[in-house]
């Protein structure tokens, strides 16, 4: 009788283990992702999309790629551990194409303040 209440603890326990590792590890994940926006240049057809799209897609850590022809611009979703924007230029342009991290949007509805 004990042995089995002792089983069904330590079973119990490592479950409860199990369940804290994986929504730890689910946080830690979550953590480390993240979205660049880069202005591409010298696109010029479908073609160049999806060269472009394959080389993002082919670094380590690169989760997703979307590469538009207008506006010349590629959305991608990474791991911050694995690869940084510094690498997907690098690759774009050993591809012959132009790239850089895009400036931040104005946020709508707000004015920019002018210098007097």
């Amino acid at each position: 009788m004990y042995r089995k209440v002792f089983s069904l603890l330590v079973f119990v326990g490592c479950l409860n283990l199990s369940l804290l590792t994986l929504a730890e590890a689910k946080k830690s994940k979550a953590t480390q992702t993240k979205t660049v926006a880069l202005k591409l240049s010298g696109l010029t057809c479908g073609g160049c999309v999806r060269n472009v799209t394959k080389k993002l897609k082919s670094i380590q850590g690169v989760l997703a790629a979307k590469v538009t022809l207008k506006p010349m611009r590629a959305v991608v979703s990474y791991n911050a551990k694995k690869c940084n924007p510094k690498q997907m230029i690098q690759a774009i342009k050993k591809s012959g194409y132009g790239a850089k991290v895009a400036e931040p949007k104005a946020v709508p509805g707000k004015k920019k303040k002018s210098k007097k």
